[in-house]
């Protein structure tokens, strides 16, 4: 899900330098806060996952 979230973050942002307008700011914005959105799930998963580990070999 990640995943699809980043690369559609991605597209928006490759087409946003492609065109010259007023609006392509906003759509700037959108496209890097839906990647932001996404490495930050991911990077939450990730820490879960060690914190999990660090349980079971604390424990």
């Amino acid at each position: 899900m990640n995943v699809i979230i980043y690369l559609v973050g991605l597209v928006i942002v490759s087409m946003s330098y492609g065109h010259l307008g007023t609006q392509v700011e906003g759509w700037l914005v959108l496209g890097y806060g839906l990647i932001a959105l996404a490495l930050l799930c991911e990077l939450e998963i990730v820490v879960q996952r060690i914190f999990r580990w660090a349980e079971k070999r604390g424990g």
